[in-house]
């Protein structure tokens, strides 16, 4: 089957390199990455069960990823103030995952959170995160998508 694909020049000298280093033609270096790109998501699945928990796990990582770029040299593991941004994503994703439809009733959503001033960048992260899962969280949006 014959496909036009357009791709940025730098992207093509990569695959090119790349082709010249494991001796393949540009077309079989391309089929080959395509073929490892749908490899890594059932390896994902291999080592953490269920799609459902593939996703949620991508998703804390992504979130992990955006707060690291938004603390930069400071380790969310040693930092306190990272520590908090990363303690808020999770119980936003945690809670978006597990809780039933009906927890997030509108009388129940005026109830007070455990800490009422969510972390900015902890919420950007799970806000960020949940909408690249395609995941809604009535908590943050008021027209129930995130």
């Amino acid at each position: 089957m014959n496909v036009t694909l357009r791709i940025p020049e730098r992207l093509r000298a990569q695959l090119e390199e790349a082709a010249t280093i494991s001796d393949l033609s540009l077309n079989a270096e391309i089929s080959r990455r395509l073929e490892r790109s749908f490899e890594a998501r059932g390896l994902l699945a291999e080592l953490f069960g269920s799609q459902s928990s593939v996703l949620l796990l991508t998703t804390l990582a992504a979130a992990l990823k955006i707060i690291e770029a938004r603390f930069g040299d400071r380790d969310w593991m040693t930092d306190p103030e990272a520590r908090k941004a990363v303690d808020w994503a999770i119980s936003d994703i945690q809670e978006a995952f597990t809780k039933p439809p009906e927890y997030f009733e509108p009388n129940l959503l005026d109830r007070p959170l455990p800490d009422p001033k969510p972390h900015p960048v902890g919420r950007e992260a799970s806000t960020l995160a949940l909408r690249i899962a395609g995941k809604s969280h009535p908590r943050m949006s008021s027209d129930k998508q995130v």
